[in-house]
């Protein structure tokens, strides 16, 4: 019977995280924490949430960034921070229509994301008002609601909504009174002016879910579960200090 492999050991005055004092575990987990997570830690909660939005009707606007390569690229607008305050959340710009089909839109996310019944109940809700306004209803598919974000801080209740009545979208000029005056009256008289608040409410729902997301990934990210992972393969002196 061959005896088992044995483990390289290290040099003297070398330790692996397993193998340091409670101590320098402690130690050797704050240096970790307080590199952070690496930037791009949550860039695929924000494309799943894109994705996500696409397809229940959001188009959402963009902004172009940089990349370490040089070139550029269009970014979806969707912010967040999570400095653990009183301004914290996440929110989003960009358009949304309701789908021409809300039952088939509803009926992609449920197969996109099943288990996910949070998500599942603000998309219900979202097709509800899309029901309510899309090509079925007596908007006859004519609405949209813009959102955008205001102010300083970037969460829910950083965004405003507007509504557009997309087959009198070119023909309104803001600057002219009496256009107002007239879109005022039709919008008023159609019932236009619902549009806005009936969504607002599921779209803020909607943030507070990414909101929700982002939080759980980076708490587990800077979690001591994640942080002995990662160490796992380190190489440290006896007070935790990470030797290259």
């Amino acid at each position: 019977m061959n005896a088992p492999a044995l483990a390289t050991p290290l040099p003297c005055g070398e330790f692996t995280f397993d193998q340091l004092p409670d101590s320098a575990k402690e130690h050797a987990l704050d240096n970790w924490r307080r590199d952070g997570p690496h930037d791009e830690w949550y860039d695929y909660t924000i494309e799943d949430f894109v994705r996500i939005g696409e397809m229940i009707g959001i188009s959402f606007k963009t902004r172009p960034s940089r990349l370490y390569s040089g070139s550029i690229v269009q970014e979806p607008n969707v912010f967040f921070t999570l400095a653990y305050c009183q301004g914290d959340g996440a929110c989003f710009e960009g358009d949304w229509t309701p789908p021409s089909d809300p039952f088939a839109a509803l009926s992609s996310i449920i197969e996109y994301a099943p288990r996910d019944t949070r998500l599942l109940e603000i998309v219900f809700s979202i097709m509800k008002v899309a029901e309510e306004l899309g090509p079925n209803s007596d908007e006859n598919g004519h609405v949209s609601v813009t959102i955008s974000h205001r102010g300083a801080y970037y969460h829910e209740r950083s965004c405003q909504f507007d509504s557009h009545e997309t087959s009198l979208a070119t023909a309104y000029d803001d600057w002219n009174e009496l256009q107002q005056m007239v879109w005022d009256r039709l919008a008023e008289k159609r019932g236009f002016f619902k549009a806005e608040d009936t969504i607002k409410e599921p779209m803020i729902k909607l943030m507070k879910w990414l909101y929700d997301r982002l939080s759980d990934e980076y708490q587990y990210l800077t979690s001591d579960e994640a942080g002995r992972e990662e160490l796992a393969d380190k190489v440290f002196d006896f007070e935790g200090n990470e030797l290259t």
